[in-house]
């Protein structure tokens, strides 16, 4: 006996799509931003070894929300067009491989 189950495609609903305000759009944005500029003034001061602390807390911020700006674009959930967010990928994935190597080249 064989088991036959059948159904229409348009009876999936999808709940998880939902507009994104600007102010979401905005924040997921300029989420790493505010861990980029304290590194720099951090990594040009005489005080460097008293600044390490917050240099790497303030790193480690940044990469791990690259990692999520990059998850986000590429899962096409930040509220831009495809176009839009293609570049958006594009630009984090320099940043995040620009950071890597950046930090592999000052512990060489």
């Amino acid at each position: 006996m064989k088991l036959r189950v059948s159904f229409d495609i348009n009876d999936i609903t999808i709940d998880d799509l939902y507009q994104v305000s600007f102010r979401k759009k905005l924040f997921e944005i300029v989420l790493s931003i505010p861990a980029f500029l304290l590194t720099i003034p951090c990594l040009y001061s005489e005080l460097f070894f008293v600044n390490s602390g917050i240099v790497l807390i303030a790193a480690f911020y940044f990469y791990l929300a690259g990692l999520r700006q990059a998850h986000g674009a590429f899962h096409y959930s930040l509220g831009y067009s495809r176009s839009s967010v293609d570049i958006i990928e594009e630009d984090f994935r320099a940043i995040l491989t620009s950071k890597i190597r950046t930090g592999k080249a000052t512990y060489e």
